[in-house]
């Protein structure tokens, strides 16, 4: 087991494996407990000198999952793979487009009309809050590791993702200028004319049968899919109200076909984010080298030593000192939003009966029966906070509700599937509490 050690003033220092030593030391005084996980001591004196050695942090980047590794020359120090919210941010804006749209046009009849003031995309330099967000977690991140070991040096890979050669291996010279909807001038007629005007449902035809067509996405856009063209398919007016109506579906190979597509999103997301990444970390970090290595050369290193492929081994191999010691746990990161922004909750106080009507009038209704009430998130109740992690029936889960009864909501840390609704805190084991939003949920071993 590895400890991480902090001298007086919270500098990092070189880590030891000498727990003993460790371990005599707090009983003495001479340490003091900063985390658990990763096992981070600092000392109360002043030892004189501190000896550090160079150490390497490299930084496998991505959209969903990011893997960082810290090498010197003969050992590999830290080892950890985040899970990142970068999807999670989309739907949140998602939903609060939504709330705010119908805010505006709710009881808003005499308000005057504002459609020209959205001034802030317009400005140089501007990302989507999607790719800001993921450029703030490589900082956090490099930010936790660097109070832990003396990092000397960051190596950060970037990827140049070509989506067309992707697509089409063989593509070369002015094919590139002839996409797939060329001559066409939207996707939906490209797709109509690529199906022939034909429904892939009933084999109706547009001219023939005199009926209309619409493009139809297999993947609905809710649950994940593109607006690419092999995300769609032709199907006639009648037979796309039966299918949102659940009372038709689609063939079976349009869905295999639809599900096993490429998917060119991260890799569209990496082209945008890359050196705004770069640039960010060096102004962060001012006093710490970054240096830039590509793809290609992280996979041909990772095959010439017969490498798993994974986020923290193509970190290891990226930090450049190929010859250290693998360390034996890979820690897992894991990001979750901080706090529920919620200002007001829509709690309604009526009740109904057993035909599904209010028991009060609409006037009483209207009087006391729908209130707005401050809303006031519950941050720590018997000990427990959100995303602490407990035991329960010999497994190890993390909190993902809390509620005031005492009776809190579970997920499996490993089998992510696996939750439980309502589970009381007189049947958990506390491991270890949580409060900040990008924390350890597991520890794998190597």
């Amino acid at each position: 087991m590895t400890v991480f050690v902090q001298d007086i003033n919270g500098n990092p220092l070189m880590p030891t494996e000498r727990c003993g030593m460790v371990r005599r030391r707090i009983k003495e005084g001479k340490m003091s407990i900063v985390s658990y996980e990763p096992f981070t001591v600092r000392l109360t004196y002043d030892n004189g000198k501190n000896y550090v050695q160079e150490c390497t942090l490299g930084i496998d980047s991505g959209t969903s999952h990011i893997g960082l590794s810290v090498t010197t020359e003969k050992n590999e120090l830290f080892s950890a793979e985040a899970e990142v919210r970068t999807r999670e941010v989309k739907d949140k804006l998602k939903e609060r487009k939504e709330n705010r749209r119908h805010r505006r046009c709710k009881n808003r009849r005499y308000r005057q009309v504002r459609f020209n003031n959205r001034t802030h995309s317009k400005k140089a330099g501007w990302l989507p809050p999607t790719v800001w967000q993921n450029i703030n977690t490589y900082t956090l991140l490099i930010k936790r590791v660097s109070s832990i070991l003396p990092v000397s040096k960051i190596i950060f890979e970037v990827a140049d993702f070509d989506t067309q050669k992707m697509c089409n291996p063989d593509i070369s010279g002015e094919e590139y200028q002839h996409g797939q909807m060329e001559d066409h001038l939207n996707t939906r007629e490209f797709v109509l004319w690529r199906d022939n005007y034909t429904c892939a449902i009933c084999n109706k035809n547009a001219f023939t049968d005199k009926v209309k067509m619409h493009s139809h996405h297999i993947i609905w856009k809710t649950n994940g899919g593109s607006d690419r063209p092999d995300n769609q398919v032709c199907v006639c007016e009648k037979c796309h109200n039966k299918i949102h109506k659940n009372k038709a579906h689609l063939p079976e190979n349009l869905n295999i076909k639809a599900r096993t597509a490429l998917k060119l999103r991260d890799a569209g997301l990496m082209n945008s984010i890359k050196w705004q990444a770069v640039r960010e970390i060096r102004k962060t970090f001012p006093d710490i080298p970054v240096k830039v290595t590509y793809g290609y050369k992280t996979k041909s290193v990772r095959y010439e030593h017969n490498i798993e492929k994974s986020h923290a081994n193509d970190a290891y191999v990226i930090s450049g000192n190929i010859n250290a010691i693998h360390s034996d746990r890979i820690y897992l990161y894991r990001q979750n939003r901080r706090h529920n922004r919620q200002l007001q909750d829509f709690a309604p106080r009526s009740r109904r009966d057993k035909d599904g009507k209010f028991k009060m009038s609409r006037k009483e209704r209207k009087k006391r029966g729908y209130v707005i009430k401050r809303c006031k998130e519950i941050k720590e109740i018997y000990g427990f906070t959100k995303r602490s992690l407990v035991k329960y029936n010999n497994k190890l889960f993390t909190i993902t509700g809390l509620r005031a009864t005492g009776n809190f909501s579970l997920r499996n840390t490993k089998d992510k599937t696996e939750s439980i609704d309502s589970v009381s805190h007189k049947e958990l084991k506390l491991i270890r509490k949580q409060y900040k939003s990008l924390y350890i949920e597991n520890v794998k071993k190597r």
